[in-house]
């Protein structure tokens, strides 16, 4: 099984994300899509030509045992 570590820049700072946390469990796409049930194609499309939705994102997290949470952002102070 090969395993990339790393997505292209161009990525989503969330599929980065998720492709490492797949590498250090050493779990392949083929995997994950089973595990998650988005698609193979969806996942590899991720590193390169499309963006995830966000249930799909959820999906895929939820498999490596993380939860997306929206929290709030420091204000700036001037």
């Amino acid at each position: 099984m090969k395993l990339k570590k790393l997505a292209p820049k161009q990525a989503h700072l969330l599929v980065h994300k998720l492709f490492d946390e797949m590498y250090e469990k050493q779990m392949s796409i083929a995997t994950m899509s089973h595990l998650s049930g988005v698609s193979a194609t969806a996942l590899t499309d991720w590193r390169s030509r499309t963006y995830p939705n966000v249930p799909n994102l959820e999906a895929c997290f939820a498999v490596l045992g993380y939860q997306l949470t929206v929290v709030p952002v420091a204000k700036k102070t001037e």
